[in-house]
């Protein structure tokens, strides 16, 4: 898939994430995509440099491809 429509999808889910009940690292965590302690590594190196997606870390920690992540972001998007 083309980066475009990830980041249009990430942008969608970035929009309404403060109406959805769980943020996107707590969906990765109920749906066993990541464990609780990645996500949280993940949000500490977010700390460093908030211009990054936690997804987007959580692929360059190799934890999740890059098509997992698009897999697991659509999937969250179609839950809004």
């Amino acid at each position: 898939m083309k980066n475009g429509f990830f980041f249009r999808i990430v942008l969608r889910v970035l929009v309404y994430r403060e109406e959805c009940p769980l943020k996107i690292g707590e969906y990765f965590v109920k749906n066993n995509y990541v464990t609780q302690e990645e996500v949280n590594e993940a949000l500490e190196l977010q700390k460093r440099n908030k211009d990054q997606y936690i997804g987007e870390i959580l692929v360059k920690m190799n934890i999740i491809t890059r098509e997992q992540l698009i897999t697991y972001v659509c999937e969250y998007d179609t839950k809004l």
